[in-house]
């Protein structure tokens, strides 16, 4: 039971699928598509622990992982390296008449099937004089953005940030687009088997945000209200942290999560055929 709300915890921060086409007899490459989304995790629902919070990301990136001596390639021309198309567009509007503040709105029109809604703000005038000037500006915006480098490593990667907010939610592509073409190095004669490829979430410690943060012990909590405790029960909530990851083997043992530049592998898949 506890192992299960452990994954499901883990799983509503990042949620990772990947699959691939056939490969071509012909050509030997095959399309690989991967779905990923983004959320916010409630942590602490097991008895045992010691706190309560909820998690989210400020940033992470999705990597082709091709293990050594796997008879694959990508073909680089397949690569998307575009960020996805624009959902929306915020433009700001302001009016003026011999200098003074008429009118002043922002509107931020959204994709209903993506981001949701319409928010619109605006502000009246306090003076109104005989002359009027206008100006308007637009900016694009995304509901995630979307930045397409390799690693050191040499390995493709997608780094994902939020384009309307803080924090990352939602899916930052859509899953039936294919991000590239793996490429089957060997003969057709030889390809029987499959080649081997995985898709990791990665992410820096900085870039996990710990929210509403509080004992379960409700005097233990009221203590560390009274006097500076922030500190012990960030320590608690990365203790938490590290134990679920440890549980998926996705750390190593003697990995510190105060160290903010720590790399952490959130989720780990391998590519289905």
């Amino acid at each position: 039971m506890n192992q299960r709300n452990r994954k499901r915890s883990l799983a509503d921060v990042v949620g990772v699928e990947a699959w691939h086409d056939g490969f071509s007899a012909k050509s030997g490459k095959a399309k690989l598509h991967i779905d990923v989304v983004f959320g916010k995790a409630r942590m602490g629902s097991v008895p045992s622990d010691r706190v309560q919070f909820r998690l989210a990301l400020k940033q992470a990136e999705v990597v082709i992982v091709i293990p050594p001596g796997e008879p694959l390639g990508v073909d680089p021309a397949s690569v998307v390296r575009d960020a996805p198309e624009v959902k929306g567009v915020m433009t700001h509007r302001s009016e003026t008449e011999n200098g003074a503040a008429l009118d002043a709105g922002l509107r931020l029109g959204i994709d209903p099937a993506t981001l949701g809604g319409k928010v619109k703000l605006g502000a009246s005038a306090r003076r109104k004089t005989s002359q009027r000037q206008v100006l308007e500006s637009a900016a694009k915006l995304a509901g995630l953005e979307v930045k397409h480098m390799r690693n050191s490593e040499g390995e493709h990667r997608w780094i994902i940030g939020p384009g309307v907010g803080a924090l990352l939610d939602g899916r930052p592509w859509p899953s039936d687009k294919p991000r590239l073409k793996l490429v089957d190095r060997r003969a057709a004669s030889f390809r029987a088997l499959e080649p081997t490829v995985r898709v990791e979430v990665r992410c820096r410690r900085e870039d996990l945000e710990i929210i509403d943060i509080r004992f379960k012990d409700i005097a233990r909590q009221q203590a560390f209200l009274c006097r500076e405790g922030r500190r012990n029960r960030i320590a608690a909530a990365e203790a938490l942290i590290r134990s679920h990851l440890l549980q998926e083997g996705l750390i190593d043992p003697k990995a510190d999560l105060s160290d903010d530049f720590l790399e952490l592998t959130l989720a780990d898949t391998i590519v289905e055929g």
